[in-house]
């Protein structure tokens, strides 16, 4: 890797994330590392190389080799603009065409999102590669999105970075055996379809029931998030809270509840035992809940909650 390079391409991510949230940064040298090992061919030349930088936020995504490659996603809005360089020179989208990337280890470094790797040609046909080819073009925080999306199916049981893998892999063919048992209609073909068909699995099979609607029969546990003094401020946490978590899909969860200790507490939902364990490493792992939120019996919280 030159220090050019590095500099140059770190300049590009700290300009594009300075207005917006931060960018969650990896690079080869601070982890003392070669990084994933990849061979880039272009215009018939092949040179084998190492991923040595990814960063990823709300603005986009930046992805850099030590021969020079990189890739740049920018998103504003609703528009998503894709970058491939080489040596800061941006490549033409009908150059890419000659460009192909095949990996030399299980890390993961080919990230070229016009292109799919050289050995895994697409088959329109197969639903499996074009569901590969778009997760593969996502990149970034939209790659970790689709992955969220199917933690919370159920289906998918990996880390949320963003990587093609075995288990992602798995995940989306229970999705797809899970679709075509039921009938459902989807469309791979294009980027707003597969998409829809992500969401449309995430919908059918989410916990959307928080069962706060109904009367507890004496064996479920609540999560707690956060305790007040007063029910003003209790209240005042349950709203910033249930904003969090409509914003994920799941409306009406946040819910203010007296406990036994006279404290109001601010809680997420009402779940079995294990699921309550899940639910609340799933809104940990999101985001939307603070790391000391736990489950809690009945027996914490007074009767009166429960009278109709």
């Amino acid at each position: 890797m030159t220090n050019t390079f590095y500099r140059a391409l770190t300049a590009t991510v700290f300009l594009m994330s300075a207005s917006s949230a931060s960018a969650a940064c990896w690079n080869a040298d601070e982890a003392g590392v070669e990084g994933p090992a990849v061979e880039i061919c272009y215009q018939g030349n092949c040179e084998q190389t190492n991923m040595i930088l990814e960063c990823a936020g709300s603005w986009g995504a930046a992805i850099g080799y030590a021969n020079g490659w990189a890739v740049n996603v920018e998103i504003n809005g609703n528009d998503v603009t894709r970058t491939v360089s080489l040596n800061e020179q941006a490549i033409a989208t009908h150059q890419l065409q000659t460009l192909l990337c095949r990996e030399l280890d299980d890390d993961d470094g080919c990230r070229f999102p016009e292109i799919t790797l050289a050995s895994s040609p697409v088959d329109a046909s197969d639903p499996m590669s074009l569901i590969e080819q778009h997760f593969r073009n996502a990149l970034g925080v939209d790659a970790e999105n689709l992955q969220s999306s199917l933690l919370e199916a159920n289906l998918y049981h990996g880390a949320v970075d963003g990587r093609w893998g075995a288990r992602i892999e798995d995940a989306f063919m229970d999705a797809l055996d899970w679709a075509n048992s039921r009938g459902m209609q989807y469309d791979l073909r294009t980027e707003d379809g597969f998409y829809e068909f992500v969401w449309g699995i995430r919908t059918a099979l989410v916990d959307v029931d928080s069962g706060l609607s109904r009367t507890p029969t004496g064996n479920e546990f609540l999560l707690v998030t956060a305790s007040r003094r007063s029910m003003t401020e209790a209240d005042q946490v349950a709203v910033q809270l249930d904003q969090q978590l409509t914003a994920r899909g799941y409306p009406s969860r946040a819910y203010v509840l007296v406990a036994t200790n006279g404290w109001y507490a601010v809680v997420a939902g009402m779940y079995s035992r294990n699921g309550c364990v899940a639910q609340a490493d799933m809104f940990k792992s999101m985001g939307v809940i603070p790391s000391d939120s736990y489950c809690a019996g009945l027996d914490r919280f007074d009767p009166f909650n429960w009278t109709n």
